[in-house]
């Protein structure tokens, strides 16, 4: 059961680490694509980075508390 937590942390975290860094690094390829472009139509690009900002956070935030048993 271990082994399946560890691997769990380290796809949320990855997935969360993903979505952060694409907001920062701003890259276009990313925010171009046909789901999140509905997101920058909706909110424009900055605010679909702000969101994919925050949501990388908050998934991050859960990988790490589920990880230390806060969750």
């Amino acid at each position: 059961m271990e082994v399946y937590n560890i691997v769990l942390f380290i796809l949320f975290f990855l997935i969360g680490l993903f979505n952060l860094a694409a907001s920062v690094f701003n890259w276009d390829w990313y925010f171009k694509s046909f789901q999140v472009g509905k997101l920058v139509k909706a909110f424009g690009r900055t605010g679909a980075r702000v969101i994919y900002g925050l949501l990388g956070l908050l998934i991050i935030l859960f990988a790490v508390s589920t990880r230390v048993g806060w969750i």
